[in-house]
């Protein structure tokens, strides 16, 4: 399994969430590359939408999963 990490950043929130990001990615997909899951899924995509306060009543939070094509969206 591998992990797909991007972002929708509000440019008013910085450029914090992509420095974590791209430190975390390569983490995480060391550690998922030597496990194997039940229900095979072969790509995990992880995308943070991260807005200002300006913006949070709007969007609420949505998580997703293709059985198709095994991959957790």
């Amino acid at each position: 399994m591998k992990l797909w990490m991007s972002g929708e950043v509000d440019a008013d929130v910085g450029d914090g969430e992509h420095v974590a990001r791209n430190l975390i990615e390569p983490i995480v997909n060391n550690i998922l590359g030597q496990l194997s899951t039940p229900d095979k899924i072969d790509e995990w995509s992880f995308i943070s939408i991260i807005l200002s306060e300006k913006f949070m009543s709007g969007f609420p939070e949505i998580a997703k999963k293709s059985k198709n094509k095994k991959i957790r969206i």
